[in-house]
């Protein structure tokens, strides 16, 4: 992740007009806390935001956009600015990060920030994703995975083992939730993503993918109908969705072999 290493920034008033949001890195807008800043606006409580002075002469937002936002509404001219000056893209993100580290920031949006900002992790788990056919995005739509942080357990899950098995495990989901499902967006539901992965990690090399990749495809109701079943057997027992996920997986593999079944689940 980059590091910080430039001079101590200044304290200023700028002007609205000169100030940009970057989408790269930053997170999306609630609209309903910009109403109530704009709202109860007073300039002697709004503090400073703070931002970016790049080669363009602009001033792009680090921390405070939605100070910013509620400021554009009610039609102030300046915001007084904590400014950072020559700062790299990445040395953005990674500030942007360390202050809203604590704060109520979207999964996605930290994770962008985090793959802007260069972290190894979320880096290499964003090339998994594309590899295996599928993008990220904060919509519903299908081909879309949103569930960011079902993408980092499932990668992480296998962190005490070699460094070239980490990424295999989220490489063979992302891979048999496309194979079984295609772009469905509900494939790549949390919940299926987290359970499979673990059943992916758990069985490993016992697993045949073709049989598991086409009892999959079959599944009546199909990634939806998974996911609902899951969750009916979490009202019976005191676990996990996601292991309930992988439970229904490992009798659906099993079902109809005579030989080289897996063990149950539930021990």
């Amino acid at each position: 992740m980059a590091r910080l290493t430039k001079t101590n920034p200044t304290n200023d008033y700028i002007a609205i007009a000169d100030i940009r949001v970057d989408p790269i890195y930053q997170r999306g807008c609630v609209p309903a806390w910009v109403s109530r800043l704009a709202d109860r606006w007073d300039e002697n409580a709004i503090g400073m935001i703070c931002v970016s002075r790049r080669s363009d002469g602009l001033f792009y937002v680090i921390d405070g956009q939605h100070r910013y936002e509620a400021a554009l509404r009610v039609g102030v001219d300046l915001l007084p600015a904590e400014i950072w000056h020559n700062l790299t893209v990445p040395e953005e993100a990674a500030m942007f990060l360390q202050r809203n580290d604590a704060r109520a920031v979207r999964a996605f949006d930290k994770f962008l920030a985090a793959v802007e900002a260069g972290s190894p992790d979320q880096c290499d788990i964003l090339k998994i994703v594309h590899a295996a056919g599928w993008e990220l995005g904060d919509q519903d739509a299908d081909g879309t995975i949103r569930a960011v942080n079902a993408l980092e357990r499932v990668y992480g899950a296998t962190a005490d083992e070699t460094k070239d098995r980490r990424p295999e495990a989220l490489r063979v989901t992302l891979e048999t939730l496309k194979r079984a499902w295609g772009s469905d967006q509900d494939a790549a539901a949390g919940y299926l993503l987290d359970g499979l992965g673990k059943f992916i990690i758990r069985y490993d090399d016992q697993i045949d993918l073709d049989v598991l990749i086409r009892k999959l495809s079959k599944y009546d109701g199909g990634p939806t109908a998974l996911v609902g079943r899951s969750k009916e057997l979490r009202s019976f027992i005191r676990t996990t969705v996601p292991n309930c996920v992988a439970e229904l997986i490992v009798e659906l593999y099993n079902t109809g072999l005579r030989t080289r079944k897996l063990s149950a689940w539930r021990t």
